[in-house]
Formats: structure tokens, C-alpha cells, sequence
């Protein structure tokens, strides 16, 4: 068994000197964060689904030294992480009295939160206060999470900065996450995309898949950084290994393409599949177009129509302009000029430019709706402003 002290005697805060012993070991060894002092050499930032092994050891401990402040904010701790908030609340309200800072963080996030027990935001942030003030990580992230969102307090982007950064410089990984996204969109900061990549970088190799997916993205776009087609291929993968959905489809599209990593349409098929069933309307839109084109799988358009239909209905506004084409065509279903022209005029609404263009043909045409010319002309122009390449000669073919 790992020992994190010596068996000698240890002074926590808020309580009296006191002896380790195997089941104070064992408690501290799944219940401690790396933020509490003497712990720091922990690889984790809480309980990362270690709460149920520190109950045990936790409530042995604790029937050793009924009085210790450390262990009734562990097995608190523990218990809340593993949803028991009757025997949590009680064990956290008398650690905070006994002035312990975690004790103050996990009790305030659940002030803040009403999770567990009546939410008290006012409260909660006072308690996240005190415990950053004290120098406690995770508190100095709620705390920021408080001024950002005005949880119990003035929103204030400015203090949410400093509260995150300071969580960052000790570690936190979130807090990292946090500091990037407000770097990147200059929320309480002087905006910056290569500081913001940098904080993600942070975070994203310490496996945090967010920050994997804010820095891919970074990379593919050239924001902050010049643009790098493999680490971005790299970074989705990572994210996308994790379960970030987001992450996955965008890694099957650049496998698709052949962007940063080998060509494999075949590959990134099911990945748009897994995607497209988590109710991601890009992997709908994605998977669709593979399927009307028959590449990478085989040609299916009648699946394509129901996944344009299903991304359309997410706000997928290039699915919805596609699934009008199909409507318009007659491809995977009846030809049905009604639902082609309510499919364009939502995605023209919608900024879409090669709806706009469509939706000026079908004016013209009068397909769907009555024929009108002012109408067309006026579609063709805005599809033009927008760039649409075909624009400005309809436009011109109907004297625009």
C-alpha cells in the first residue's frame, strides 16, 4: 500500500494533529486531490471514478478520528461524487465550518449547482471564494465559472480571466480550457489566437478532449497558428478516441478527403455512421453525400434523402439544400416541388448561397410555388453578393 506520509504526526487545516494509519493511507490514496498539500504527486485532479473504492477506507478512518476535518471533507467527497448527497451534505457543512478549502469547493459547486442540495448560488460562490483565496485550484475554477456566468455574483469576464488563469498555472486542465476559449474570443482579455492556442496545446496534451478539438481545429483553419493538416488529423483522432463526437466527425472528413492522413473514404464511413446515430447533423449531412455519390460505400439514395432530410432538421442548411435538389429531381423518393421550395426558402433564409441560387431558379421556373421573376432576380443577386459562382449569370440570363 502506497503511504503518502510517513506514520507520523500530520496537521491538517481546520483540525488537530493526528496519527496515519493503513486506513487513513488507503482513504487518502482514492479520495485526495493533487491539489491539497501533501498530495501534489496524485496523477489526477479529483476522484476520476475512484469515489466508491475511498468510501470504505474513508468511513474506517473517519471511526478512528471522528473529529478530522480532512476526512470528513474526503468521505463527503466521496459520497457526493458517488450521488449520496444525504450523507455528503452533513460531513461537507462541518468540514466548511471546520475551515477546510475543499470541503468549501465541493459544497459550494453544489450550492451553485442546487445539485444535491437547495441551490444558494450567493452562498456557494462565497464559499468558492474563500477556498481560492486559500490557494485551492478546483475553487479558483468554479470561482471563475461564477464571474463568467454570474452565478451568485456580478458576471465579471475580466475577474473569470484571472480566477482560470490562476487555476491554469497550477495545473487544472480545464482551467486551461477555459483561459484558451476566453483568449480566443477576447472575453475579458485582449483576444489572441496564438495565446489561446497555447493554453489549448495545454490542455489538449495533458488529454483533454475539448482542447484536442479547439487546437485541431486551430491547426486546420491556420488560426494562431500556420496551418498543419497532420497534427489536426492527429489531434481529432485523439479527441475523437475519447468519445467527442464533434471530434469523430470531423476526423472521418479529413479521412474522407485525404486531409493530413492517407485517403480511406471506406474508413470513414462508419465513423460518420456512429456519428450521424449521436444526432450530429454534420455526420448526417457527411454520410449523406458519401451515399448520393457512392463513395467510399455503396450508392443508397434513398438513405441519402432521409439522412438530408435528418440533418436539414438539425440546421444543416447545405443538407437542406441538397434534400431540395432531390425533392426537385425525383432522386430517393417522388418528386415533390412543394417541400423543394420550403427546404430552399429556409436555407436561403438562412444565408445558405447556393440556396439562394436555387431558390431564384424555382421562382423563375415556378416550381412550387407561382412563377416571379422579381423574386428570382432578387435570389440571383443575393446568391451573387454571397459569391456564388452561378449567380450573376442567371442573374444576367433573366436581364438582373
Amino acid at each position: 500500500m502506497t503511504r503518502y506520509w510517513p506514520a507520523i504526526a500530520i496537521l491538517l487545516a481546520g483540525t488537530a494533529p493526528v496519527w496515519a494509519t493503513p486506513n487513513f493511507d488507503e482513504c487518502a490514496a482514492n479520495a485526495a486531490s493533487r491539489y491539497e498539500v501533501g498530495y501534489e504527486n496524485l496523477a489526477r485532479e479529483g476522484f476520476d471514478g475512484d469515489s466508491y473504492l475511498a468510501t470504505d477506507p474513508c468511513m474506517a478512518a473517519l471511526a478512528e478520528d471522528p473529529g478530522n476535518a480532512q476526512l470528513r471533507t474526503w468521505l463527503g467527497a466521496a459520497y457526493y461524487e458517488s450521488g449520496d448527497y444525504e450523507n455528503a451534505i452533513p460531513l461537507l457543512e462541518d468540514a466548511v465550518f471546520k475551515g477546510n478549502p475543499r470541503a468549501m469547493q465541493v459544497l459550494g459547486n453544489a450550492l451553485v449547482l442546487g445539485k444535491g442540495i437547495a441551490g444558494d448560488a450567493a452562498r456557494g460562490t462565497s464559499l468558492l471564494k474563500t477556498a481560492a483565496e486559500a490557494g485551492y485550484a478546483p475553487a479558483m475554477l468554479g470561482l471563475g465559472y461564477s464571474y463568467e456566468f454570474g452565478d451568485g455574483i456580478a458576471a465579471d469576464p475580466a475577474q473569470a480571466y484571472q480566477w482560470y488563469h490562476a487555476a491554469a498555472e497550477r495545473g487544472m486542465r480545464s482551467a486551461s480550457l477555459r483561459v484558451g476559449n476566453m483568449l480566443a474570443a477576447g472575453r475579458g482579455v485582449q483576444q489572441s489566437d496564438a495565446e489561446a492556442m497555447a493554453w489549448w496545446l495545454n490542455a489538449a496534451e495533458a488529454g483533454l478532449a475539448p482542447a484536442q478539438y479547439l487546437a485541431a481545429q486551430f491547426y486546420y483553419s491556420g488560426r494562431g497558428v500556420v496551418v498543419d493538416y497532420a497534427r489536426a488529423a492527429d489531434l481529432f483522432l485523439k479527441a475523437s478516441e475519447q468519445g467527442h463526437r464533434d471530434a469523430s466527425v470531423a476526423y472521418a472528413y479529413m479521412l474522407a478527403q485525404g486531409l493530413g492522413t492517407a485517403p480511406d473514404a471506406a474508413s470513414a464511413v462508419p465513423q460518420f455512421e456512429e456519428a450521424a446515430q449521436k444526432k450530429s447533423a454534420l455526420a448526417a449531412f457527411d454520410l449523406a453525400t458519401m451515399l448520393e455519390d457512392g463513395t467510399g460505400t455503396d450508392r443508397d439514395l434513398v438513405r441519402a434523402h432521409d439522412l438530408y432530410l435528418e440533418a436539414a432538421m438539425g440546421g444543416e442548411m447545405r443538407a437542406a439544400n441538397n434534400l431540395a435538389l432531390m425533392y426537385l429531381n425525383g432522386a430517393g423518393g417522388p418528386i415533390d416541388n412543394g417541400e423543394a421550395f420550403r427546404w430552399l426558402t429556409t436555407a436561403a433564409n438562412a444565408g445558405n448561397a447556393a440556396a439562394m441560387n436555387n431558390l431564384g431558379r424555382v421562382y423563375e421556373l415556378g416550381l412550387g410555388t407561382s412563377a416571379d421573376p422579381a423574386q428570382a432576380r432578387q435570389w440571383y443577386g443575393a446568391a451573387a453578393a454571397a459569391g456564388y459562382p452561378l449567380a450573376a449569370g442567371n442573374l444576367a440570363h433573366i436581364g438582373g
